[in-house]
């Protein structure tokens, strides 16, 4: 992974746990993204035929994911996209739908959200599943927060003085903190792997100084036209 990839990644995974720390720090007293990047890994602009799922989407859900792929990712089977969700996160699918039914304000951010996931996920099916698999583990993690504080929010600020709310509060702390936690030990991971290229490249670096004349004579005798002695 180049390291402008995984500052995007870094950067992506932080901005997601702060975008709902307010929300949590809000439910103790009174109570996201752009165009995904359209990946060439991904084989393929034509849209596919949407496969069935047994979760009956609504006519306005099927088109706002069409419309998102027409207009910002072209290279996504909507088919592909919904087949994932349904089978590793179907939570998030029914929460979209619902967003999209009611036409709530962050439909639109949800889409997006799926689609730059799925995105990020194909591409390092390519080359690490086992980083996909942490990455989609996250992901899962933020759809529960994210339906627990509306959940929290929801709930009635005499009900939460009464402390009805008190352990979904609970827990939406223990989701934050396991968020956390992975985002830390994933980072780490690619730390780790960034500071293995490193010291690779050291290495070489060190085998071409140690090899300066040899390079220099060559390159001598390359100029000028002279042979090796």
């Amino acid at each position: 992974m180049t390291r402008y990839r995984l500052q995007y990644l870094l950067a992506w995974q932080l901005a997601a746990i702060l975008a709902l720390l307010p929300q949590w720090v809000a439910s103790q007293t009174t109570q996201p993204a752009k165009c995904a990047p359209v990946s060439r890994t991904l084989g393929g602009a034509r849209t596919s035929r949407e496969a069935p799922t047994a979760l009956k989407l609504s006519t306005a859900t099927r088109k706002l994911l069409r419309q998102h792929q027409q207009k910002c990712a072209r290279s996504v089977q909507v088919g592909k996209l919904l087949e994932l969700l349904e089978k590793r996160d179907p939570e998030t699918l029914r929460e979209v739908d619902q967003a999209c039914r009611s036409k709530a304000a962050n439909a639109p951010d949800l889409v997006r959200q799926v689609f730059s996931v799925y995105i990020e996920l194909r591409r390092l099916q390519t080359g690490n599943a086992a980083e996909s698999e942490r990455v989609l583990s996250i992901m899962i993690l933020e759809g529960k927060c994210r339906r627990l504080t509306a959940k929290v929010r929801r709930t009635s600020p005499e009900a939460r003085r009464n402390g009805v709310a008190k352990e979904d509060t609970l827990r939406l702390k223990r989701l934050l903190e396991e968020i956390f936690d992975s985002t830390q030990a994933n980072q780490l991971i690619e730390v780790n792997r960034l500071e293995a290229e490193v010291r690779e490249m050291r290495r070489h670096l060190e085998e071409r100084g140690r090899n300066r004349a040899a390079i220099l004579e060559t390159r001598l005798a390359g100029l000028t036209g002279a042979d090796l002695p």
